[in-house]
């Protein structure tokens, strides 16, 4: 009886650690669940990332302090997204010294996204949340959304839809952009 009961609770010990692997998989990810343990809030710090880029380098947005971030969560199946990509483009080229552009795509491979960014001379830094985890962390309700982040890490704005140049140079000076 004592035997069977230790096999039981080894298979159950076993089985947990399998499924923590299998729900966390790689570094990223456990960093990942780690962070974001709250989705952002307006006047708190931005949580932390770490996604991959098109290239597979693991990036962590911690990095970017001391600089404004504005971070938008899109896809290349969402027409909205798309509608808004030149204008991001736009506003982060001619914007590249005084803010970060990050987009993050949502639940698509790489491939379709690196693409995607070819086709559209998309410049400003891409990464990728496959399999959807930040987005559902950060309890994103539609797409796209877009966080703008100050110097000092806070999030000073969240807009969910469309943005157009008149939107973006409002939320651009609450991050500190002139």
């Amino acid at each position: 009886m004592k035997k069977l009961i230790g096999l039981l609770i080894g298979g159950l010990a076993a089985g947990a650690v399998l499924g923590y692997i299998v729900a966390f998989g790689g570094k990223p990810a456990q960093q990942n669940a780690r962070r974001l343990s709250r989705p952002p809030v307006v006047g708190k710090e931005m949580p932390a990332l770490m996604l991959e880029d098109l290239d597979g380098n693991a990036i962590d947005t911690t990095i970017l302090t001391g600089e404004p971030l504005i971070i938008n969560f899109w896809a290349t199946w969402c027409p909205p997204c798309k509608a808004e990509m030149p204008l991001l483009q736009e506003f982060s080229r001619v914007n590249q010294e005084s803010v970060v552009v990050i987009g993050i795509n949502v639940m698509e491979s790489n491939a379709v996204v690196k693409e995607y960014v070819q086709a559209n001379k998309i410049s400003f830094t891409i990464l990728l949340d496959s399999d959807g985890r930040v987005y559902e962390a950060y309890q994103i309700l539609g797409l796209p959304t877009t966080y703008f982040v100050d110097e000092n890490g806070i999030l000073r704005a969240q807009h969910i839809g469309v943005l157009d140049k008149e939107l973006l140079n409002e939320y651009g000076k609450m991050i500190g952009l002139p």
